[in-house]
């Protein structure tokens, strides 16, 4: 049986998205596998995951929330960033650090990935992906994935180990390295967000 696979940058709403497959019927996972797959930032970098799942998709979310979000990440996971994407050098200052990580993240992911989608754009993918798992969803279980509340792939209450996390707009991200900006403009652009 196909199994499903979506990869993302962390705080791309990876969580909703499993959250959403699971009320929809489909077993897919958070950061762990399921019987259909399952959604894991982390898998862009392992060759296991990638190998065991035949459709990968690329779930997207706008750059300054996942910038603003990724500040409060722990050191474990920036080490597996760095080690996995070397043009996200450890040594930079956290915000220009998480800035490179959405532009070459996203750009890792889409490397893999059979297709990129927004995760506003979430509920219109839904009946596609189960399709390409060889499973027809009903309009009950649409309507299952339609009330899992499209908020849960943020961290606005803070995380529970390093709290809340800072406003961030496109003025900082000038001002930290200008020409990343410009790329994470252009990127966001074509996956369709309007500044």
């Amino acid at each position: 049986m196909p199994k499903l696979l979506i990869v993302g940058c962390g705080r791309s709403g990876t969580r909703y998205a499993s959250k959403a497959l699971r009320a929809a019927g489909l077993d897919v996972g958070h950061e762990k596998p399921g019987a259909d797959g399952m959604a894991h930032w982390r898998s862009v970098g392992r060759e296991a995951d990638l190998g065991s799942h035949d459709v990968v998709r690329h779930q997207v979310r706008e750059p300054l929330g996942v910038i603003a979000s990724f500040h409060t990440v722990m050191g474990r996971s920036w080490d597996f960033v760095c080690e996995t994407e070397p043009r996200v050098p450890r040594d930079d200052p956290v915000l220009l650090r998480c800035m490179k990580y959405w532009l070459y993240w996203n750009d890792l992911c889409e490397s893999v990935a059979g297709g990129t989608y927004r995760v506003e754009d979430f509920q219109e993918e839904l009946p596609e992906m189960a399709r390409a798992l060889g499973r027809e969803l009903s309009g009950a279980d649409l309507e299952a994935a339609r009330r899992v509340p499209r908020n849960d792939h943020t961290r606005r209450r803070g995380h529970k180990a390093s709290g809340a996390y800072p406003e961030v707009a496109w003025g900082d991200l000038e001002a930290a390295d200008g020409s990343i900006a410009a790329e994470i403009r252009a990127m966001a652009g074509r996956y369709g967000y309007e500044f």
